[in-house]
């Protein structure tokens, strides 16, 4: 059956508001917006498209900004339908795509304009409109959980490592809260080794029964943790509103699940990836491979004492040009930061268990247990021991 694209695409545009573009072997043939941006914001989403298989799903930026993806399966026409947001992009996202663009500051008003224009839609809406979309081109029904797993990737990598315990933990006491402390604790110090770690160990206990079925029970479950994980990210540094977004977010995704393997692991996931944009706003974006690599080498090795020089005979660069790029990226110098570092460790330690000062001390290799006390309430502004009463 010969399917008119462009008849769908106007149709869908006048009903929805949401910008749409139809390609054909790659190529732009139509694009139906009611505010246009060019170039096309679309451009911030290509690379990702290619490497999804799947013939309907949908592409969520950093910033939750929404794009829908449907490929035909009978010729090489491809609709990239959106962006929508449930929150409106603030001036920092506007300058950041900006810079992806490759445009100049002086449109920044004229994207912010597009971005005032733009139709928000609640996540699961903007779902099922991707769901109708599909059906009228592949003649597939597909369910919203279906669209979520095959856009978030939700594997099973962790997910049989936890579930086999789960049953001889199932009527132990609730003790989970020291374990609770710890993992959060991973989110706000943006450690993401420690919660991968987290993933390949047991579980402790286990939750109180908070819901009448198995799957609202976990459901349940999700929701408490995405408020406690999007608190520690807080904490941890990045802004509220994207915080509680990003919350909002996987919380709608949990509910749209029907099946409780795929909620463990949509739970995992969110935990990640909080923990990795908490990594990125303390050590630098991405491209800092020196801010990374110093940040793993003291996290590795925070047992131990811990100079520049070590560090740089580790890395295999010239120290002073290791400190002069450490301190670009990161706005800290190196010292400060094994210093930091080391302080937000003891204060884990402090809460987490019963060891003495002096043991914390000697643990993270203070020279002297006055010395890590003296540096403790420069940096907190209280002693250790004020700390733990506290």
């Amino acid at each position: 059956m010969q399917i008119d694209y462009d008849y769908l695409c106007q149709g869908l545009g006048h009903l929805t508001g949401i910008e749409t573009r139809i390609y054909q072997h790659d190529a732009l043939i139509h694009r139906y917006s009611h505010y246009d941006f060019d170039p096309d914001i679309a451009g911030i989403i290509h690379h990702q498209i290619a490497e999804n298989s799947e013939n309907a799903f949908y592409i969520e930026t950093e910033d939750l900004l929404i794009f829908g993806v449907i490929k035909s399966k009978i010729d090489q026409t491809t609709l990239i339908i959106g962006p929508t947001s449930q929150i409106r992009p603030d001036k920092q996202t506007a300058m950041t795509i900006l810079y992806m663009l490759d445009q100049p500051y002086s449109r920044l008003t004229e994207l912010q304009d597009y971005f005032y224009n733009i139709v928000p839609y609640p996540f699961e809406t903007f779902l099922e409109i991707l769901c109708f979309v599909n059906y009228a081109i592949n003649n597939e029904k597909l369910a919203i959980s279906q669209l979520i797993k095959s856009s978030d990737h939700i594997s099973d990598s962790y997910q049989h490592n936890w579930d086999e315990h789960e049953e001889e933990h199932y009527n132990e006491p609730h003790n989970t809260y020291q374990a609770e402390k710890q993992m959060l604790s991973f989110v706000s110090s943006g450690n993401t080794e420690k919660i991968e770690a987290f993933f390949q160990s047991p579980p402790t206990g286990r939750v109180g029964a908070i819901a009448q079925t198995e799957l609202r029970q976990r459901k349940n479950t999700f929701v408490c943790a995405a408020t406690l994980i999007s608190r520690a990210a807080i904490d941890g540094g990045m802004p509220s509103e994207l915080a509680f977004a990003l919350s909002d977010s996987y919380i709608q995704k949990s509910e749209l699940l029907n099946a409780g393997g795929d909620i463990i692991t949509l739970n995992m996931q969110m935990l990640l990836d909080y923990t990795k944009r908490v990594e990125a706003l303390k050590y630098g974006a991405e491209g800092s491979r020196i801010a990374k690599d110093v940040t793993r080498y003291v996290l590795k090795n925070i047992t131990k004492k811990i100079s520049t020089q070590s560090i740089a005979a580790h890395l295999k660069v010239n120290r002073s040009y290791l400190c002069e790029r450490f301190k670009a990226d990161t706005g800290n110098t190196i010292g400060g930061f094994i210093t930091h570092t080391k302080i937000e460790e003891a204060k884990r330690m402090l809460l987490l268990s019963d060891l003495s000062i002096a043991q914390i001390s000697d643990y993270l290799a203070f020279s002297s247990q006055s010395y890590f006390q003296t540096v403790f309430k420069k940096t907190q502004g209280c002693t250790p021991v004020e700390y733990r009463t506290k």
